[in-house]
């Protein structure tokens, strides 16, 4: 009975183990490529101007980079021909700042399409400091 349940303890150990494991591998995988994510949204008093109009978001980078001088990302963005880009925050990370790597991807976009920034929590609180 008892190594029963020291076996049913090890299973669950393993699984357990298993899980945090595939988590971290998950986490890591979604941070090291680029998805797009396309929404339709269809409005009846919109101008005409606006029929197709693409509208590209950018998010939460972090000083993350995808590809050298961010490539896969500028390439993306080049492919989906937006109309616009809007950049909504945390290009930086307030904790290892490089604000190098965000203005050069910034000097990029700005060539597909016209960009408008919104400062995030880590824009603020590098302000702040």
């Amino acid at each position: 009975m008892m190594e029963k349940r020291y076996n049913k303890k090890r299973l669950w150990a393993l699984l357990l183990v298993v899980l945090v494991f595939a988590f971290f591998v998950m986490t890591i995988y979604q941070n090291l490529v680029v998805k797009n994510i396309y929404y339709t949204l269809e409005y009846g008093n919109l101008p005409n101007d606006f029929s197709n109009y693409r509208i590209a978001q950018i998010s939460d980078l972090h000083n993350a980079t995808y590809g050298k001088n961010n490539a896969q990302l500028v390439d993306s963005l080049r492919e989906n021909q937006p109309n616009i880009i809007v950049i909504t925050g945390d290009l930086i990370d307030s904790n290892h700042i490089d604000i190098e790597v965000a203005i050069e991807f910034v000097k990029q976009v700005k060539k597909i399409a016209p960009c408008y920034f919104v400062t995030g929590n880590h824009e603020a609180w590098i302000g702040q400091q």
